[in-house]
Formats: structure tokens, C-alpha cells, sequence
């Protein structure tokens, strides 16, 4: 069996470390994890620790990430932190296109738990169990 190439993205900090734990229990899998910050608590228990461009240069983020993930044999992407996950959604064809699966939810699924009216309003549209809720121009 191949073993997996598993890429942590932003998972430098300590929200990384509950998914380099997770994934270690899996058999096989080799845990890599990409951060803007050298200096960073994950690079201790992950197989690999790669230095990212800022998410703020979202181009060059992403053309690196997907070289890394080439070079690397990546074959899926968990993001640790909720900051690039709709960069990663925006981009999930391009990764698919080398292989790679992105483990986020579609744009229009972020966008709309991004937004608690809209969400809440959706809820309500489709009759799902919400809570009461009041609107105010305040």
C-alpha cells in the first residue's frame, strides 16, 4: 500500500497539533506541515515542516503550495485554521487537477457559516429548528 502524503496547512501553531495527532494514528501516513512562521511549535512532531508565503500573497500561496505538493507527493490538504479555508476553496481544481484533495467545505458553504444572519436565515427558509430571532436597525 502507498503511504499518504498528508499536508497541514497554517498548522504550525497549536491548533495543528490535534491533526498531526490525529493523523498519526492512521498507518502509513506521512504528516507535513506548511506555516509562515519558521519558528513554530508543530515543526517538532510533524515528518516535515515547509516556511509558506503569507495567505495574504494568495497567488503565490497557492502556486507554492501546489509545487510543494508535487514535489512532496502530497495527496491530501487539511487546513488548521479557519483563515484559509476559502482560499483553499477557491482553489480545490487546482489541486484536483494534480491529485490532491482538499478536505474543505464548498465556498458557498463557508460563506454562508461565515455569516450568522445569512445562516441563521437559511435555516429558517428551510424549516430547520432554529432559535427565535429578532432583527434590529441598531
Amino acid at each position: 500500500m502507498k503511504p499518504h502524503a498528508v499536508l497541514i496547512v497554517c498548522g504550525g501553531g497549536f491548533q495543528g497539533l490535534a491533526l498531526i495527532k490525529a493523523l498519526r494514528s492512521v498507518a502509513g501516513t506521512r504528516v507535513l506541515v506548511l506555516d509562515s512562521f519558521e519558528e513554530n511549535v508543530s515543526r517538532f512532531f510533524a515528518d516535515a515542516c515547509f516556511l509558506a508565503p503569507p495567505l495574504s500573497q494568495a497567488s503565490i500561496f497557492i502556486d507554492f503550495t501546489l509545487r510543494l505538493c508535487q514535489r512532496e507527493a502530497v495527496d491530501t490538504i487539511f487546513a488548521a485554521t479557519s483563515q484559509e479555508l476559502e482560499l483553499l476553496a477557491r482553489h480545490r481544481e487546482l489541486f484536483a487537477a494534480q491529485n490532491v484533495t482538499v478536505q474543505v467545505s464548498d465556498l458557498v458553504l463557508l460563506q454562508l457559516a461565515a455569516d450568522k444572519l445569512a445562516f441563521y436565515r437559511w435555516l429558517h427558509d428551510e424549516n430547520l429548528s432554529c432559535l427565535p430571532f429578532f432583527e434590529s436597525a441598531l
